[in-house]
């Protein structure tokens, strides 16, 4: 459960984040652009965890799906890769045989 101060920040991070603000009438005053994940980690994205994660990010955008007529800035779409990873790991084998190690020049790392 979280504490008072606790759900005051929840609280206060969900009307920050609402398409039209925390300002019923009118602009909004105040409009949350961005909001880091500071705790993202492995046991956030566990199933029953990223399933509440994903009701809290639903909740910042108050249940609606992106409206361009509040916010002009489209949803970021998943990129492609520029050069597929076959062709990267292709690049990095060795082209050349490593050179050969003289006990008598080269010293021992």
């Amino acid at each position: 459960m979280q504490s008072g101060a606790g759900n005051q920040s929840y609280n206060t991070i969900l009307r920050n984040a609402r398409p039209t603000g925390i300002n019923k009438n009118g602009p909004p005053e105040h409009k949350l652009f961005g909001f880091t994940y500071l705790r993202l980690s492995d046991e956030l994205m566990e199933e029953e965890n990223f399933s509440t994660f994903k009701t809290f990010v639903r909740k910042m955008h108050a249940n609606q799906d992106h409206n361009p007529n509040i916010d002009p800035i489209a949803p970021l779409k998943r990129s492609k890769p520029e050069m597929p990873i076959g062709k990267i790991l292709q690049a990095a084998q060795p082209k050349l045989e490593p050179f050969h190690f003289d006990e008598n020049t080269d010293l021992p790392v």
